[in-house]
């Protein structure tokens, strides 16, 4: 799973990504709201965790940005900030879950875990899934029929990818050119 991390705060960014990665996610950071919307738009991340007062935008204009833009990917603010005025701004703004700061790490993940499992495709256990493929969570192998795949990074990464598609109704534009890999082509039946 990839976490972008936009937060000012040295220290804590710092903190965040050990973590993260410690819990084997791939974690990409900025440090400032121009640099995070670039980033985010331009990878694929299954989270967004963004502190709302940034340097440049902060992160209630970068979440309303990207949304404007049609991206769902989820996002969790930490901030400071902890007026209801100030969560429900944020929340309203396109964020899909808040934490104060300070926060603790366990509750961090945890709300971490809660947001992936609700993205689209997610199974409860955290899982993505189509048809009789299933990749579970924060591990290099698919299960397809039952039967265990070992895969490589770079192959997990590329599955997962495809099948977090399939959701969105893009799926059919991939198609396969055997010996050579992958393209994108309209459908007759989709156009």
């Amino acid at each position: 799973m990839r976490v972008l991390v936009v937060e000012d705060d040295r220290n804590l960014r710092e903190a965040i990504v050990s973590v993260l990665e410690d819990e084997q996610y791939e974690v990409d950071t900025a440090d400032n709201g121009h640099d995070g919307l670039l980033i985010a738009e331009q990878g694929i991340y299954d989270l967004l965790v963004l502190d709302i007062m940034l340097p440049g935008i902060d992160g209630i204009a970068l979440i309303q940005k990207l949304r404007r833009k049609g991206d769902s990917t989820p996002a969790l603010f930490l901030t400071a900030k902890d007026s209801v005025e100030a969560r429900v701004r944020g929340l309203d703004a396109g964020a899909d879950d808040y934490l104060i700061k300070p926060f603790a790490i366990d509750e961090l993940l945890a709300r971490i875990r809660a947001l992936l499992r609700r993205s689209k495709g997610m199974g409860a256990g955290g899982e993505l899934s189509y048809g009789a493929i299933v990749l579970p969570g924060n591990e290099y192998e698919a299960c397809c029929n039952g039967l265990t795949v070992k895969l490589t990074s770079k192959e997990y990464e590329l599955l997962s990818y495809l099948v977090k598609l399939v959701p969105s109704g893009c799926d059919h534009y991939i198609h396969t050119i055997r010996g050579v890999g992958y393209m994108l082509k309209a459908n007759d039946n989709h156009v």
